[in-house]
């Protein structure tokens, strides 16, 4: 049964419905692939804005964020929504050749309409803390030559857009994250989630051949197109070796031969992601795989340039903060419309693994879509429940942090801990991984810190000569001397003395954090597997 605060969030997101309806219209209309979403990014910075919003924007790339603040102490809880649509052309609604098949539009009409609902008079009544609402590009992994041109240009340095944020400190501050992703066609349930989903890393591989007469002189070529064939067989022949308890999955494209069909192919590209569900799992089957691509090229004397890319961290939520949103939901619509699943495992991927990593979060369904989720049959078939009705936990999830409810907020933040990823070490970390640990606090009165003033990680040397995986290729300072000025700028105009321990975690998508006064923030940059980094720099106590 709804409380009277809960039928007031309610009120508040009915008030605005028809705002958050023609967003979902208009953002559907105009959709726009990862880290080039200018038009979603414009029409939400117009309706943030008209609503007397104040937006940090991400400047040379879309996205922005917003703080609500309660004028109450406690921890900031990050709402996102995602900008990106997919390239679908053969859907019979897509522009320019691209859809919003995966519901991210719905997202961020919801976001909207969230924004709307807290400009209500009390809708901040009870609550503590922050509320950060945020809208992210590029979620889905696609477009890789694209977004490697951006990271080579240094628009970019991440190819998701979450990972982006963190880099530039958009999560510096944040303490928990939360996201109601659209999905679902069952009539009977209106909110579902799972335990979490599979991490993924990124590849491309291109094998160069000889171009000769296909009829005439076929002796004189060497055909690309052969050996991508031969080194997708030998990987479909891995499948057999894959634990089913590391769910791994293995899903190429070839790019297309651009030659005539007398004409020996000299060129011939693939690009695929290795998922699985742990990191480890994920790196030691990306070997077998990376060397059976590899063996191909070898096989038919082909060259070959193999790149493997950091993709995301498997998504862990919390099981404590799920039961908060469960039993939330349970009150709006009623328990018998929510399908919470403590055990159940996708095999998709997100960038939202990477945010669980480094702090409790949760990214549950809505109801309200129809066909495949990125198929040519997708849409919104009830935009009332899958864009409306997701307003409504958002605006309440927040409630069990109140100082009116429970633990105090910062009790209640330290009761859900942090989901620990797989790949986090527990002992002393192997090669692929480097570790800093400081003292901890002994007494109240004697409480050893350490202050990170200027920390300078190096470019790694490539560990083989296939270089199958590739670090940052820049070096980056963390402290008031950082030389990016647009990275960490809370470290920058407030060094934080902390102690604690900074690590840089090996696997495909490592990350560098900091875990101070019992809270951890970004502190950055991330870098692909395999290469553990020397610390320079100093540290003072």
């Amino acid at each position: 049964m709804m409380t009277d605060r809960q039928k007031q969030l309610v009120k508040n997101a009915e008030a605005h419905r028809q705002l958050v309806l023609d967003a979902e219209r208009w953002l559907w209309a105009h959709p726009q692939t990862g880290y080039t979403e200018w038009q979603a990014n414009e029409y939400l910075v117009e309706k943030y804005e008209s609503l007397g919003y104040e937006l940090v924007k991400a400047g040379n790339i879309p996205g922005f964020y917003t703080d609500i603040k309660t004028g109450r102490p406690g921890p900031t809880l990050c709402i996102m929504g995602e900008l990106d649509a997919l390239d679908i052309a053969n859907h019979p609604e897509s522009v320019n050749g691209m859809t919003h098949c995966c519901g991210h539009h719905a997202q961020s009409a919801a976001l909207l309409g969230l924004a709307a609902a807290f400009k209500e008079p009390g809708a901040l009544d009870g609550l503590c803390g922050t509320i950060r609402l945020m809208a992210v590009p590029a979620e889905e992994m696609i477009q890789l030559s694209f977004r490697e041109e951006l990271r080579k240009q240094g628009t970019i340095h991440y190819m998701g857009g979450k990972v982006e944020f963190m880099y530039r400190g958009f999560f510096d501050d944040v303490d928990i994250a939360m996201m109601v992703h659209g999905g679902g066609s069952k009539t009977d349930i209106d909110f579902s989630c799972g335990l979490g989903n599979n991490g993924c890393m990124a590849k491309t591989i291109t094998y160069k051949g000889r171009s000769s007469h296909a009829g005439g002189a076929p002796h004189l070529g060497i055909n690309a197109q052969y050996a991508a064939m031969l080194g997708l067989q030998a990987c479909n022949d891995l499948r057999e070796t894959f634990q089913e308890k590391d769910t791994i999955r293995f899903h190429p494209i070839l790019m297309g031969a651009k030659v005539a069909v007398n004409i020996i192919p000299d060129e011939m590209k693939i690009e695929s992601y290795v998922r699985g569900r742990t990191i480890e799992a994920m790196k030691r089957e990306n070997k077998k795989v990376n060397r059976a691509l590899a063996g191909a090229a070898l096989a038919m004397g082909a060259g070959e340039k193999l790149c493997d890319r950091p993709g995301y961290s498997p998504e862990i939520h919390d099981p404590a903060f799920m039961k908060l949103v469960e039993q939330c939901c349970g009150q709006l619509v009623g328990p018998e419309r929510v399908d919470f699943d403590y055990e159940e495992w996708s095999t998709g991927s997100s960038d939202f693994g990477d945010v669980t990593c480094v702090m409790p979060g949760v990214q549950f369904s809505a109801s309200g879509s129809q066909g495949t989720a990125h198929g040519i049959d997708y849409y919104v078939a009830d935009p009332e429940r899958m864009c409306v009705n997701s307003v409504r936990p958002s605006s309440s999830s927040p409630m069990p942090f109140s100082p009116t409810m429970g633990p105090p907020p910062r009790r209640s933040l330290r009761a859900i801990s942090p989901s620990t990823p797989p790949s986090r070490p527990t002992s002393r970390p192997s090669t692929t991984s480097f570790w800093i640990k400081t003292p901890s606090p002994t007494t109240k009165t004697a409480t050893p810190r350490w202050t990170f003033k200027t920390t300078n990680f190096q470019k790694a040397p490539r560990e083989s000569p296939r270089g199958a995986f590739l670090c940052n290729d820049h070096p980056m300072k963390i402290g008031p001397s950082t030389s990016h000025p647009a990275a960490f700028p809370s470290v920058q105009k407030n060094p934080r003395r902390c102690w604690g321990e900074v690590r840089l975690v090996g696997g495909c998508v490592g990350s560098l954090w900091v875990r101070g006064r019992g809270r951890p923030f970004f502190a950055g940059p991330k870098n692909g597997p395999s290469h553990p980094q020397p610390f320079h720099g100093t540290n003072s106590r």
